[in-house]
Parts: structure tokens; sequence; C-alpha cells
């Protein structure tokens, strides 16, 4: 049915999204794939130790459901963290690579060649999405798309607003490094 196709749809987009929030670089199809052998796994592991133990018949079914439902809402669970300690880890680490990022334009280099020095001297989790600004730099598109691209895949608000201003910058003809000394403070 067309409503279920667009429901599964919606659900693999959101998947897609807290993929990306937690910085990992998988596609939904090999999440469900893991997602399903995790639950298999464990189900199994649940049963064969619960043959082994010959528990009461009660306590070997609550076991099972335990598992059952740690096998299913688990993965869920796991990937909401991931996005939170990989959003919270550029939130943390945005002021000091946005201080060295403005240094290293004020020094004279360009926006790609500072994007590259600042991922030399640091590395976590900004650093790694400045990297991927810096490939599709690279590979051709525009830096506009490439910074829009880091914007949409972040909550970090305070990272938002740093994209916004160098978009607009751009835009507008501003010199990058005016704009990096202001965000930087």
């Amino acid at each position: 049915t067309p409503q279920k196709k667009e429901g599964s749809e919606s659900k693999n987009e959101q998947i897609e999204k807290m993929l990306r929030l937690a910085g990992l670089f998988i596609d939904v199809q090999t999440y469900n794939f893991r997602k399903t052998v995790f639950t298999i796994a464990l189900v199994t592991v649940t049963l064969v130790l619960l043959l082994i133990l010959k528990l009461d018949t009660m306590i070997s079914l609550l076991l099972l459901l335990v598992a059952a439902v740690l096998a299913i809402v688990g993965p869920s669970f796991f990937l909401k963290q991931m996005a939170n300690n990989h959003q919270l880890g550029i939130k943390r680490q945005l002021p000091d690579a946005m201080d060295l990022l403005s240094v290293c334009i004020e020094a004279g280099l360009s926006f790609d060649a500072a994007l590259m020095k600042v991922s030399e001297k640091m590395s976590g989790p900004f650093i790694d999405e400045l990297l991927i600004v810096y490939r599709e730099i690279q590979m051709g598109r525009t830096r506009r798309d490439a910074l829009q691209t880091l914007a949409d895949s972040t909550t970090v608000d305070e990272l938002k607003t740093f994209v916004s201003a160098l978009i607009q910058a751009e835009q507008l003809g501003i010199p990058i490094n005016n704009i990096m000394q202001t965000q930087a403070e």
C-alpha cells in the first residue's frame, strides 16, 4: 500500500539522519542488517543459556521476553546515544577549532588550506566534519553546498550559526577573515 511505503521511507530517512548525527557513514540497509543480526544473536544466546541453566518455565519466558525487548529497543537507543555524544563532541570542540581556523585564515591561508591545517593540528568529531567539508569542496561541490550539508547534519546551533555566517559572507563578498574573527569571539 502507498501509505505503508511512505511510512517506511520516512522511517528510513529518520534512521539515515540519526546515523549522520552519530557520525556513522553506513547506509540504512547495513544498519538494519546489523540490527537484525544483533537481535537474532541475542535471542539465540538467551535461548541457549536458558536450555543450559534449566530455569523455571516462567523465569525462562520472562528472561526471553526481556532479551527480545532489549534486542528490539537496544540498537535504536544505542544509536541515539551515539548521536547525542557525537553532537556534544562537536559542540565542545567547536570553540577551539574556530579559534585555530580564524588564526590560520588571519595568517593568510585560504579557507580550504585552513581546514587542512586545523585537521592536522586537532582531531575529533568536529574535525571529522570539517574534513568532510574539505573533501566535498575538493570533489567539486561549491563551498556553500558543502557548508550547508554540514549545517544540515548537526543539531549544534552554534555550528549552524557559524555556517550561516560563512555562507552569507561568501554571498555578500565579505572577506572571510572578518567573519572568522567575529565568530571566534
